[in-house]
């Protein structure tokens, strides 16, 4: 797999997207290497979970956009994780080789 790679598609912001502390604490545990977990608890160094409508994809997107528009990152993966089988269907799919977009 050549570097960098970019698969699938990050959304837009919203118009309405507002900054928070969760965003910053979310970057400042990516920005040193660690994974980032969001829950409904706030972000935990460890996938993003919690009720409809609070945040998360814009919380996601917002890191993910910049970092890769800085090239601070060399593969980004985005998978709408709408059910497990579309998890398991994407990583898959990267993991045998597969082109994704």
């Amino acid at each position: 797999m050549a570097l960098p790679l970019r698969a699938g598609l990050v959304p837009r912001l919203a118009g309405s997207f507002q900054q928070r502390s969760t965003a910053d604490q979310l970057a400042r545990t990516l920005d040193q290497g660690d994974t980032a977990i969001l829950t409904s608890d706030g972000v935990q160094a460890t996938v993003l979970s919690g009720m409809g409508g609070v945040g998360k994809t814009q919380l996601a997107a917002d890191y993910a956009e910049p970092a890769w528009a800085a090239r601070e990152v060399q593969l980004l993966v985005w998978v709408t994780a709408d059910s497990r089988e579309a998890v398991v269907s994407m990583t898959s799919c990267r993991s045998s080789g597969a082109s994704i977009h």
